[in-house]
């Protein structure tokens, strides 16, 4: 059980990173549009 949480929270902050990742790289495309 404690396996399967610990995989359940790396997944999540992976999810997150990318995320963040995607909307730093979207922002920077916009700004470059302008």
């Amino acid at each position: 059980m404690l396996k399967l949480n610990v995989f359940v929270i790396q997944n999540v902050i992976v999810k997150f990173k990318i995320r963040m990742q995607t909307d730093r790289f979207v922002s920077y495309i916009s700004i470059e549009r302008e």
